[in-house]
């Protein structure tokens, strides 16, 4: 900082603006018609070249989006969505399930179990729930699944989980295709594919957090 003339100037030459002047300098920079009304990246480059003030991202990319003449004149630039696809409604009970694992918990037992794993009906809305490790692979968490889904349960048609190393793993996928079972894996970022799941997860994180102190002595 450096004060020259009565102003303060931020590194060199940049000054430093006032909150109440802020949107005059931002619309002197963006207005003009020779500025063309540019975008938050080139507004920002231009106001920050000679200004200073914190936080001037946040301040020129809300001023840029709420710009009224920028929302009449200009037309949007994002893609369009695709069509929604949503999943088949199952029939029966356990015909149609969802698959995730509640991960990086506190170790529980002698055994130390970290990870819970969680088998949804889409259906009724049941669950299991299997303890497990977090160092356990695909052959493990197949062989548990067998233990705990498959002989009570019998083989699902339709089985929706995410891109997890040990769902995409050749043993899980094998186990599936002997039995005919349709696996659906769901789309990165986009956790309303396994909607059921997540929520459930959510569910359980709650109820631990309320049935375990702070020390996690219980």
């Amino acid at each position: 900082m450096s004060l020259r003339a009565g102003l303060l100037y931020f590194e060199g030459n940049r000054l430093c603006v006032l909150r109440s002047q802020q949107g005059t300098v931002m619309a002197g920079v963006h207005s003009p018609p020779h500025a063309a009304h540019f975008g938050t990246g080139k507004t920002y480059q231009k106001v920050a070249s000679l200004y200073y003030w914190p936080k001037m991202w946040r301040s020129v990319a809300s001023f840029v989006r709420t710009y009224d003449r920028c929302q009449r004149s200009k037309g949007p630039t994002a893609a369009h969505p695709g069509l929604l696809q949503p999943l088949l409604i199952p029939s029966r009970p356990w015909e149609s399930t969802c698959i995730d694992r509640l991960t990086d918990l506190p170790p529980s037992g002698d055994e130390g179990f970290d990870v819970i794993l969680i088998v949804l009906c889409r259906l009724i809305k049941a669950v299991v729930l299997i303890s497990t490790h977090s160092t356990a692979g695909a052959e493990e968490t197949t062989r548990i699944y067998c233990q705990h889904v498959l002989c009570k349960k019998g083989f699902q048609r339709h089985i929706v989980c995410d891109c997890d190393p040990r769902f995409v793993a050749r043993f899980w996928q094998t186990l599936h295709a002997s039995s005919s079972s349709e696996v659906d894996f769901a789309t990165a970022s986009h956790h309303d594919t396994a909607g059921a799941a997540e929520r459930m997860n959510h569910t359980l994180e709650e109820a631990l957090r309320c049935l375990v102190d702070t020390k996690h002595s219980r």
